[in-house]
Formats: C-alpha cells, sequence, structure tokens
C-alpha cells in the first residue's frame, strides 16, 4: 500500500511518501498554499501512485481540539471534494494526531544539523518533516490490514459501473459532505471567521469609519484590509450578538490581533487607543532595559522611581531589600497602550517571568538545589551569560559545570562575572582590557572567590532558567566557547585543566581575549 502523507498548514503543507512493505517515510517537497494547493497535491497524488492519503490532526496537549483542528477538517473535506470533481480516482483519507509532531520535527531537525536555523522553516523542510512523522506514528499505530481490505472494497468494480456510477457516487458522496458541512462546518466557519487574523508578528495600521458609514461598509472595509476574515461573520455578530453597538466614526489603530467581538468594541467605545511594543533581551542587563525605556520616550527619573520601588509580586519573593530588580527584566517583546506607566509595565513583565517560572515548577527544582529562588535566577543569569546564545543542552552542561564546581567547593571561573562587576565600575571601559581579571576584588572575582555572585549579572532567558534547574549529566570541570575547524561556533568541554588549556589554544582564538 503507497500512501501519501500531508502536514497541513495555513502557510505551507508538508508532504512525504511511503510503501507500507519497506514502512520508511520519506519527506517530498512542500507545497504551498496559494489556491493551487489542491492540484499539486492531486498532482503529487497520481505522481507516487497512492493509494491512501493520511493527514496530520493538530491537537491541543491534553488532546483536545483547537481551532486549527476543524480548519484541517474543513480543508480535507474541501480536498475531498476537489478530487470528486476534477480526479479519476477519489482517494480514501484518514487522520493522524500529531500533538507535538512540530515539537519532534523541529528536535529531529536540530539533532542532525547541529543546530535548527529558523531560516529553514520557510522553506518547508520543518513541515515535511512532521508530514514525515505523522506517516511513521500513522503507519505503526494503524491497522494496515484492515486499510487494505477497505482499499479493495473502494476498489470493487461492482460498485461502480462506468462514467453513470462514478457520477452517482460523486453526488452522493458531495451531498453527504453538504449535509455534514450544513450541520456543523457553518458554525464552525463562524466561530473561526470571529478569530483574529493575525498571532505574532502583527503589523498595526489605521482603520478610518467615515460619517455615516453603515455596518456592512465597515465590515466590508475591514475584511479589504485584511482586519477580519470575514465582512459576512462581522455583519452577523453584529445582528445577532452585538445588537445595541453603535459603531463610531474615527480613526482607529488594529492590528490584526483582534478579534471580532473587541474590534466591535472598541469601535462602539469611539476611543482609539494607540499602543507601542518594547523589546527587552534575555542576557540584557538592568542599564539596558533603561536604555529601551528611555527610547521608548520614558523619562529617566520616571524609570528610577520604578526600578526603585518595593513591589508586591512573588516572582521578588526572596530578593533582599538592597538588591535591584537585575535579573527580573525576563527578555521578551510586549506591547502596551500609551501612557502606560513604567511600573505597570515591569509587573507585566514580573508576571510573565513567573508564569515561566511556575510552569516549569523550577522554584520546587531550585529548592531541591538548596537554593532560594532568587539564588536560582543568580545561577541562571551566570548561565544566560556564558552560554545563551546556544543549545539549551549546552545551556545544561554549562550548568553542570558551574554546579560541579560548586559542589567541590571551587571558583566558577566565570570571567561573565567579572567582566559585569567590570561595566559598573566603568561602563565605556575597553573589552580587552584584561587587567580588571586582577583589579576586581571579592566577592565579584570568581577567579579567586567561591560562591555565586552577589546579585544575577544578566536577565536569564527560559532556556537558562530550565537549565539552571537541570543540569545535564557529566562531570566536566571547564568549558570554552570557540570555532571548530569549520568555523561553527561551539561549547567546548574538558575535564582537567590541561584539556581546557589545549581547547583555548585551538579554539578560543580572540574569543579569549576579550573580557
Amino acid at each position: 500500500m503507497r500512501i501519501l502523507s500531508l502536514d497541513v498548514g495555513t502557510k505551507r503543507i508538508g508532504v512525504a511518501f511511503a510503501d507500507t512493505s519497506v514502512r520508511i517515510a520519506i519527506p517530498r517537497e512542500m507545497i504551498p498554499v496559494d489556491g493551487n494547493e489542491f492540484a499539486a497535491i492531486a498532482k503529487q497524488f497520481r505522481l507516487e501512485k497512492a493509494d491512501l492519503i493520511v493527514s496530520g490532526l493538530p491537537r491541543n496537549n491534553q488532546g483536545e481540539e483547537t481551532a486549527q483542528t476543524k480548519v484541517v477538517q474543513e480543508f480535507i473535506a474541501a480536498l475531498s471534494n476537489y478530487f470528486l470533481e476534477n480526479e479519476p480516482k477519489v482517494p480514501l483519507i484518514k487522520f493522524q494526531d500529531e500533538t507535538l509532531t512540530s515539537v519532534a520535527a523541529e528536535q529531529y531537525l536540530t539533532a542532525n544539523t547541529h543546530e535548527f536555523n529558523p531560516k529553514e522553516r520557510a522553506t518547508g523542510k520543518l513541515d515535511s518533516e512532521a508530514a514525515a512523522i505523522i506517516l511513521e506514528d500513522f503507519m505503526e499505530g494503524a491497522n494496515l490490514a484492515k486499510i487494505e481490505e477497505e482499499l479493495k472494497m473502494e476498489n470493487n468494480p461492482t460498485k461502480k459501473k462506468g462514467k453513470a456510477g462514478k457520477i452517482i457516487l460523486s453526488i452522493a458522496l458531495t451531498l453527504i459532505l453538504l449535509a455534514v458541512i450544513a450541520v456543523g462546518g457553518a458554525f464552525l466557519w463562524y466561530k473561526h471567521a470571529l478569530t483574529a487574523v493575525c498571532e505574532t508578528d502583527c503589523k498595526e495600521q489605521n482603520f478610518v469609519v467615515a460619517e455615516a458609514s453603515s455596518g456592512n461598509q465597515i465590515a466590508d472595509n475591514l475584511e479589504k484590509n485584511g482586519l477580519i476574515h470575514s465582512a459576512l461573520a462581522f455583519k452577523i455578530y453584529l445582528k445577532l450578538e452585538a445588537k445595541n453597538q453603535t459603531l463610531m466614526p474615527g480613526e482607529y489603530q488594529f492590528t490584526g490581533s483582534e478579534d471580532v467581538a473587541t474590534i466591535i468594541k472598541s469601535l462602539n467605545e469611539g476611543v482609539v487607543a494607540k499602543t507601542f511594543r518594547i523589546t527587552f533581551l534575555p542576557g540584557g542587563t538592568l542599564a539596558a532595559a533603561r536604555e529601551r525605556l528611555q527610547n521608548a520616550g520614558y523619562k529617566d527619573e520616571e524609570i528610577t522611581a520604578a526600578f526603585s520601588k518595593t513591589y508586591n509580586h512573588p516572582l521578588l519573593a526572596g530578593k533582599p531589600a538592597d538588591a535591584s530588580l537585575e535579573g527580573y527584566i525576563y527578555g521578551e517583546t510586549y506591547e502596551f497602550y500609551v501612557g502606560e506607566t513604567v511600573e505597570n509595565i515591569l509587573t507585566k513583565v514580573f508576571d510573565h517571568m513567573y508564569k515561566i517560572i511556575k510552569d516549569n515548577n523550577l522554584e520546587a527544582k531550585y529548592k531541591a538545589s538548596g537554593w532560594t529562588l532568587y539564588q536560582g535566577i543568580t545561577f541562571a543569569s551566570v548561565v544566560q551569560s556564558e552560554a545563551g546564545i546556544m543549545s539549551l543542552q549546552d545551556q545544561k552542561q554549562v550548568s553542570q559545570v558551574f554546579s560541579l564546581r560548586l559542589k567541590r567547593g571551587m571558583v566558577l571561573g566565570s570571567d561573565a562575572i567579572i567582566a559585569y562587576r567590570a561595566d559598573q565600575i566603568n561602563p565605556n571601559r575597553s573589552k580587552t582590557d584584561m587587567s580588571y581579571l586582577n583589579s576586581i576584588p571579592c566577592p565579584w572575582n570568581s577567579r579567586k572567590c567561591a560562591g555565586l555572585p552577589p546579585t544575577p549579572i544578566s536577565n536569564p532567558g527560559k532556556n537558562a532558567l530550565i537549565a539552571a534547574a537541570e543540569p545535564a549529566e557529566g562531570d566536566y570541570l571547564y568549558f570554552i566557547s570557540g570555532y571548530d575547524t569549520d568555523g561553527n561556533l561551539k561549547m567546548f568541554y574538558a575535564h582537567t585543566e590541561a584539556e581546557h588549556n589545549a581547547n583555548i589554544r585551538n579554539y578560543c582564538g580572540d574569543l579569549c581575549k576579550k573580557l
């Protein structure tokens, strides 16, 4: 039996193929969603001489259906109809649960290319690899013998006699399809059409409602500007669920991340709510966060007051009263209304970071290592500063090195700690001035004194926070970052000082000449 597998997305469709006699799924070139996707799938189906199509069916981590589940079901229904109307052979189509398939595909590509390049996502490699995983899962779990019997029944010549038989079958299946769509499809379409059209990287645009504009005109213009899925759904919602809402004229700012209910609420209130975005970087410092707030238009005294304020937030539990907010400005892009206070901005940042900590049970894991939450964040900040641009596995291995050094009472030997203190003393210092290695006193000189630094030295990202709580296995005592013979930036680990010095000579180069 020959099977074509699909990983249906809104921009690309991953494709894979397998012959059940060998049971090896082979990724094929992805198919773009450009209006010709049904024809392209049918062509691939013919080229592979396939008997069956398997489509991934997305669900959330609890196995529940999502909005994307409905999108895929509607796509497959439309694909079936296309085959009925245009192709000589109508395939049998099966669904396969694809929960976490994209994650598995990305992990596979990462494992086989050292580090997955996000730019490859646009080429469809990830999508087709996901389709291959879907197909392999299907072949492993499905009753293939039973499916082959279904195919034999589908191809039994006594079921269809000539052109008339095909037409009758096509009409019958089409009527069934239309009945299903009429009962459930319309409702699913309507619910989906009320959702936001954009989830990430949404761009703000102005939307003008002219005087005396009707609800129908506004709906049509919203759809034309790509701010809603369907003008028809907007009109239905306006009549059935927002009967008393008056849409006010004016100039509004929307991004496409608003659902229909939110758009109508804004238009009804007539308030032009402008927003702005601010990005704090993982591995950044409090000084860098201050600069970004200044660039967003906030005055220095506002920022200083917000940074000095005492906050009653669970994230800050255990933070010494005299310690700064270093380590707590979680790296992420945030969106706020114009005029938002710095205090409220920081509170939202704290909320986001605390959710990461709660979702990954990090406070309990730090406690198991003998640390308070503050000490865990401090340790994570060192991991971030030393290995933040590397993979999660490398960050966990660096965490292993530092954890073992702490356990043995050794100095951490982290030049990132010394560099942080040197930057505080002289923000304009030369990064190649290695004299700071000797001039910085304890407790900040991690080459001379053991233990964690007194405070975090950067704002750790999610991977560093997890790595600090979950060190990798191993007994390495040294590491450096450097370039291998192919020019790739990597981490090099060693058990002994002699091995470490050899790694420095062979791989570190100019990187080891900077502090």
